[in-house]
């Protein structure tokens, strides 16, 4: 099973900064890292990541050590190898976690906002193969069609750690067999739209938010 936690950034500038990056249970480096961030925005939606996954790892019942290391793309994960492996993504204020259950379970995690504004057809036309653009050409709702495969090849990106310009470029996914999961929440008023990508089958997705009382808390 792979739980996933959604927060509104907005909520944490109701306290410092500074005291809830050193909160968390993710090591000194991952503290520094966010502390030395200036942009406003993005320093929040990357305390809201890191916040999304200690309120899911606080009740998973791992007793081991729960700092952060980054490989050298900037992919992260717990450097106990006995912890399970997460993934982080925020869009619009919008952050969330990922945590899996299985320990040598990879995955891959992005979710993104839904912008009836974007231009999903010339997107679409730069960076996605023919099998996406006809997919998206197929779909009554062709700006959640791309927000779902545009979401679906960052995870895969954040799975196989190349990046997602690697796959851009390629307008390709991944060598080896890769099994997706997708789905959409409504929060805050605004539609996510969430993808996950694992080298193993994915047979349950929970989805949780900070609106819900009692989780994580």
């Amino acid at each position: 099973m792979i739980r996933i936690y959604v927060l509104d950034t907005e909520n944490l500038k109701n306290g410092d900064f500074a005291e809830q990056c050193r909160a968390l249970p993710f090591g000194e480096s991952e503290k520094n890292r966010l502390l030395a961030i200036n942009n406003s925005k993005y320093r929040y939606e990357s305390l809201g990541g890191l916040t999304a996954l200690m309120r899911l790892a606080a009740p998973s019942g791992h007793g081991g050590s729960l700092e952060i290391v980054r490989s050298p793309s900037g992919k992260p994960r717990f450097a106990d190898k006995h912890a399970p492996h997460f993934g982080i993504s925020h869009s619009r204020a919008i952050a969330a976690a990922a945590l899996g259950d299985c320990l040598d379970g990879e995955i891959g995690f992005d979710l993104e906002v839904i912008d009836e504004g974007y231009d999903v057809n010339g997107i679409a036309n730069r960076f996605f193969s023919d099998k996406e653009c006809q997919q998206m050409s197929d779909s009554a709702d062709r700006t959640s069609a791309f927000f779902s495969i545009w979401t679906a090849k960052e995870a895969r990106a954040k799975l196989s750690g190349r990046g997602l310009s690697s796959l851009l470029s390629e307008k390709d996914s991944e060598d080896r067999r890769v099994y997706e999961w997708h789905g959409a929440v409504e929060y805050g008023g605004k539609r996510i739209v969430i993808s996950l990508c694992a080298y193993a089958p994915i047979d349950k997705v929970s989805i949780y938010t900070d609106s819900e009382d009692g989780y994580g808390k």
